[in-house]
């Protein structure tokens, strides 16, 4: 269990922020989206596991889960003012709030769906199960905006979010 707990004081439990795991199969692939953004499809909660990060048992519950997904356990963590805010505004719309924070326009899939990438500021790094070993991203920051942020929401709210994409 002494590695539960080791990964459960890698994640933290900053206040300010909300926590998301995700597990991938290489170190390769963990170390590529620490330094260049996590893509998801849709929305992030479809590609992520939300947690709260003082539940050492919800931890240890998604890291067995999502062991079949691979070793690498990457901590996403996106601050709830961030959140709170792009939620509310786009309220009564059919957008998410993790759509909102792409660093550069969606593209399409091979079935259509939108893929998004989160800039690497929200990765807090990797945890590997086996080693009980963490990478520290050193970039991370997830209070980080940017001005494509508005830019994206402003084009959602006008609905033009998804012209010329292909």
């Amino acid at each position: 269990m002494s590695g539960a707990l080791d990964f459960q004081a890698f994640i933290g439990n900053d206040e300010r922020v909300h926590v998301f795991l995700h597990n991938t199969s290489t170190e390769e692939l963990a170390a590529r989206i620490v330094s260049e953004g996590f893509r998801f499809v849709n929305h992030l909660n479809y590609s992520c596991d939300q947690i709260s990060p003082g539940d050492l048992v919800q931890i240890r519950y998604f890291t067995i889960l999502r062991r079949s997904y691979g070793p690498f356990t990457l901590v996403i963590c996106i601050g709830k003012n961030l959140i709170d805010d792009y939620s509310r505004r786009l309220q009564g719309t059919s957008y998410h709030f993790s759509e909102v924070m792409t660093a550069c326009p969606p593209a399409l899939n091979d079935d259509g769906e939108p893929v998004y990438r989160l800039p690497p500021y929200f990765i807090k790094g990797y945890y590997h199960q086996p080693t009980g070993r963490c990478v520290f991203n050193p970039s991370f920051d997830p209070l980080f905006t940017i001005p494509e942020f508005e830019k994206n929401l402003k084009k959602m709210l006008q609905g033009n979010w998804f012209s010329g994409i292909s």
